[in-house]
This record gives C-alpha cells, structure tokens and sequence, in this order.
C-alpha cells in the first residue's frame, strides 16, 4: 500500500501561551485535493508552515510522500509544492528569473523545467510580462508568480494557502482549473481558503479548524449530515460547526 501524499499526525504547536494546534491529524492521499477550512487564528497558516518545514510541531510528525519533514526534510521538501498566503518575492527579478532560481534550486533539468516555466507563464497569462521586475506587478500577479513557482517541477504535494487573494473572478476560476488539473493528473493538493464557494468546487474533502483543533473533515456530505444540514451549502454548514459570535449590526450603523 503506498504512503499518503500526506500525512500530518497529531500535530501540536504553541506560541508562548498561545496553542495554535492542538492534535491535529489529517492525511491526503494522492490525486486528492482537501480544503482547509477555519476563521483567522484558527491555525491554518501555522500548519501550512508546519508542513512546509518551516516550523517544527512541538508534538507530532508530519511526512511528504512516506519522508519526515522533521527527519528527512530535503526529501520531504523536493515533493513539496508550497504557495504561502504571504509570498516574498525579489523585487528586482523578473518572474522568470524567479522560475529559473527555483528550478535551480530543485535541482530540477534545465530544458524541461524552463519548457514547463514558459507554459506556467503564458496560462496565468504572465507571459507579456515575464521579463519585466516583479516590483511593478500588481497583487494578482504577484500571486500568480508564486504559484507558478509552487507548481513548477510537478511536486507530488501543493500546498496553496489562500492562493485566490487578491486575484479577479477569471483568475480564481483558473486557479480552480489548475488545482483539479492536479487532481486529473494523480497530485495531491491541500488548499487553504476562506471561499465556501471555491472550497465546494474543488475539494473531494474538507477540513475545519477552529482555535488550533480539527472540528470536521469529511466530504461536503459528510459535514452536511454532521451539522445536520442536508442539502446546504457549504458556507451555512461551516457556521454551523464553528458557529460564530451574533452581533448586532445595525446598532453600530444607526445615527447616535
């Protein structure tokens, strides 16, 4: 039986007083792709960064294709794809001058990582551009470069946290197209997102955290019938298993 594309296990992680996971587990097979669900400070990012090798879990492991990340983390990081919520860039390089540094550093073959570079470039419609320092991008390009630089190199596992902010409507739906191409194609993907509507459209699962604990990972299904809620939509069933706080709007709106 082959390894989980992922696999994350009982996965603890503090900030001074702060528990920002609690025992988490979770696991993406290959060709799956799970959506990560959760309100700011849920963990999300955190366990992104866990995942990405980038922070060590106080309790629990994670591995990549069967590879500790912890352990054996150069293997681990090779099948590794990861698209941060806050991408850094060099401003002083163009967008493919940043592909080609990541392919260097992958160590991926010079052709066939160039061939790829050039063909992520022209459907996230950055070929216009390509040469041109990423200083003068806009947000939604800038995200686009990241991305493409996550995908290059077909890693076995991308890992996208929130990777449609600050993208218009026909970039998101083409970054849905691109995370079920991965699916089509055997690739695991874990995406982070607060869009009920883009999680719905492209996960075969969904996970919801809430203060650092897993709360529900199923199908939509399956969280419809934990929540009670058949037939809902995603965003209802959400509230419903992390409820949030009521608020009287209208009071805050009124004249004094």
């Amino acid at each position: 039986m082959s390894a989980p594309a992922l696999e994350i296990a009982a996965v603890s992680r503090r900030y001074g007083a702060v528990q920002a996971l609690d025992g988490v587990s979770l696991e993406v097979a290959p060709g799956e792709v799970v959506a990560l669900m959760g309100a700011n400070g849920s963990g999300k990012s955190t366990l992104n960064k866990v995942v990405a090798g980038l922070l060590r879990p106080d309790h629990g492991r994670v591995a990549i294709g069967g590879h500790d990340v912890v352990e054996q983390g150069p293997e681990a990081r090779l099948r590794l794809g990861y698209m941060p919520e806050f991408p850094f860039l060099y401003k002083h390089l163009s967008a493919w001058e940043h592909l080609r540094f990541v392919a260097g550093l992958r160590g991926l073959p010079g052709e066939a990582a160039l061939e790829q570079g050039r063909r992520l470039l022209e459907v996230l419609d950055l070929a216009a551009e390509a040469s041109r320092p990423v200083r003068g991008y806009s947000q939604g390009m800038s995200r686009k470069v990241a991305l493409a630089m996550a995908l290059l190199g077909h890693p076995e596992l991308t890992l996208l946290d929130e990777p449609t902010n600050g993208l218009d409507p026909p970039s998101i739906r083409l970054v849905r197209e691109i995370v079920l191409g991965l699916k089509a194609r055997g690739r695991a993907v874990l995406v982070s997102t607060h869009v009920a509507d883009f999680a719905a459209r492209c996960a075969d699962r969904i996970a919801v955290l809430s203060r650092g604990r897993l709360v529900a990972a199923g199908t939509l299904e399956e969280l419809r019938a934990t929540a009670a809620l058949p037939g809902a939509p995603l965003e209802e069933v959400y509230f419903a298993l992390v409820p949030a706080p009521t608020r009287e709007v209208g009071a805050a709106l009124d004249g004094g």
